[in-house]
C-alpha cells in the first residue's frame, strides 16, 4: 500500500484502535481461507498491534472464536491468531476453544443460530471473557457493546 492509501485509511485505523482502547475486551470471530487467517483481519491486528510494544490490545482479553463451511472450524486460523495476538502482548483466553465447523448447517434462513450445543459454546467462552475481565481490571464494568467497523 502506497503512502496515500495508508493517510487515507489512517482516520478509520484510529477509529478502530480507540475503540479497543475503550473496550474491556475484544473478541474476534473469524472465518478461515485457504487455512490461514482472512486477510482483512491480519491487516486490522496489524494496525492495532502498532506501535511495536504499544499495542491497545497489550494486556487486553481476546477471545477468538470461528465458523467454517469445511470440518477444520477455523482449528488453524484461530491458531495463527492466537500465536500473533500472544507475541504483541494480549491476554488470548485460553479455553473454550470455539470452533464451528459445517457452520451452513446450524443456522436457518434468517442467520440465527439453532444449534444448543454451539449456542452453549458460545456462552461459556462470553463468561469465560468476563471473568478474565474481572481478573485484569477488577474494578472496572464488564463493556457487552459491539465494536464494529465502519
Amino acid at each position: 500500500m502506497g503512502r496515500g492509501a495508508v493517510l487515507r485509511h489512517r482516520p478509520v485505523a484510529f477509529r478502530f484502535k480507540d475503540a479497543i482502547a475503550a473496550s474491556n475486551a475484544v473478541l474476534i470471530a473469524t472465518p478461515e481461507y485457504n487455512g490461514a487467517v482472512p486477510g482483512v483481519l491480519a491487516n486490522a491486528i496489524d494496525w492495532a498491534s502498532r506501535p511495536t510494544g504499544r499495542s491497545v490490545l497489550r494486556n487486553k482479553p481476546v477471545a477468538l472464536m470461528g465458523a467454517v463451511l469445511g470440518q477444520s472450524g477455523s482449528a488453524n486460523a484461530q491458531a495463527a491468531l492466537r500465536g500473533v495476538l500472544g507475541r504483541i502482548g494480549a491476554i488470548v483466553v485460553p479455553d473454550p476453544q470455539v470452533l464451528v465447523p459445517r457452520a451452513s448447517r446450524l443456522f436457518n434462513e434468517q442467520v440465527d443460530l439453532h444449534d444448543e450445543g454451539t449456542r452453549e459454546e458460545i456462552r461459556q467462552l462470553v463468561e469465560e471473557v468476563a471473568h478474565w475481565c474481572r481478573r485484569v481490571q477488577p474494578e472496572e464494568p464488564v463493556s457487552t457493546q459491539p465494536v464494529t467497523a465502519s
